[in-house]
């Protein structure tokens, strides 16, 4: 057994390699380890690597098998022609992740929502104190800066709140006209488009094949924080463009305060923020909440930018 034989036969993910003509060209152990040998492997797999080979793009899905889940990968081998000549698949087990994400998808809803309650009476207690006139100066300052903590706090529960919603739900995929979504997002954020004198331009945009209400979102995100992050008149440009392969690649461009090349990783996590609240305010979790919403399509979310030249922020979804 050579080297790259021994590789693939050896590998932990559950892997074949099915002819254009349906035909089995080679499955390594742990593939035959879960489908078995022989004709139930081709009965089992053929007809989902059959649709790679008319539509010649690569897919990626989540799937349910012995108790399993499993992340399986479809993508087309070409040929020196430029044909299709195979379908390469990966079924990589995944279970331990997934119950490890659930499990902090719950505990974190679980704070959030508990958090909620005495947020609620901090906050509607604080504000009634603020309104009081026998107050002296002081008390007065000290009541108006426990409401606006406690209303930071509530924003931030709410927050997290949506994050764990993210986090825990598969996407709802479906055809999604670019045009529409972003135009339920500019109802969303006209008041804030108007008080800053935002315009929002768009280019060739087309549709995707996404979870409408989580595009919608991530979309909101990123134009609000186009909105935010700016010094003058906000303008954001928003496109879609198309690979070869079927890969959609949705942009978002603002012309605000840019972003440093070393933090450019740092603003996708959790409650990371590059200035303070007072100057620009929110959660620190807005671009996290987006970076979620790619990773769970499959994708993924990169930002290019530099320091007082604006961000332009990269959506890549992979084909239906």
């Amino acid at each position: 057994m050579d080297f790259l034989t021994a590789v693939f036969e050896d590998n932990d993910d559950a892997i074949c390699v099915r002819g254009t003509d349906g035909a089995l060209i080679g499955a390594n152990r742990a593939f035959r380890d879960l489908f078995g040998d022989g004709q139930s492997i081709a009965d089992r797999t053929r007809e989902a690597e059959m649709d790679v080979v008319v539509s010649r793009q690569a897919n990626t899905a989540e799937e349910h098998l012995n108790n399993r889940v499993w992340s399986v990968k479809r993508r087309p081998v070409l040929a020196d022609t430029g044909e299709v000549g195979a379908v390469l698949t990966r079924w990589r087990d995944v279970t331990q992740q997934r119950r490890a994400e659930q499990d902090l998808v719950h505990y974190e809803h679980m704070v959030a929502h508990e958090l909620q309650e005495p947020l609620r009476v901090v906050t509607a207690w604080s504000g009634r104190l603020s309104e009081r006139h026998d107050l002296d100066e002081d008390a007065q300052a000290l009541a108006t800066r426990v409401l606006d903590a406690a209303s930071r706090a509530d924003r931030m529960a709410k927050a997290i709140l949506a994050w764990s919603r993210i986090a825990g739900r598969q996407p709802k995929r479906e055809v999604v006209a670019l045009g529409k979504a972003l135009d339920r997002v500019q109802e969303k954020l006209a008041e804030a488009l108007a008080e800053r004198g935002g315009v929002i331009i768009r280019g060739e945009l087309g549709s995707v094949f996404a979870d409408k209400r989580q595009l919608e979102l991530l979309l909101q995100h990123l134009v609000a924080n186009a909105l935010t992050y700016c010094e003058g008149p906000p303008r954001v440009d928003v496109w879609l463009t198309r690979d070869d392969d079927g890969t959609s690649r949705l942009f978002v461009k603002d012309e605000g305060i840019g972003i440093p090349p070393e933090y450019q990783d740092r603003i996708f996590e959790l409650y990371q923020r590059l200035h303070s609240r007072r100057r620009y305010p929110g959660s620190g979790i807005g671009l996290a909440i987006c970076s979620r919403i790619a990773a769970r399509h499959g994708g993924s979310l990169t930002v290019s930018s530099s320091t007082g030249a604006g961000a332009t922020f990269e959506l890549t979804l992979p084909a239906a």
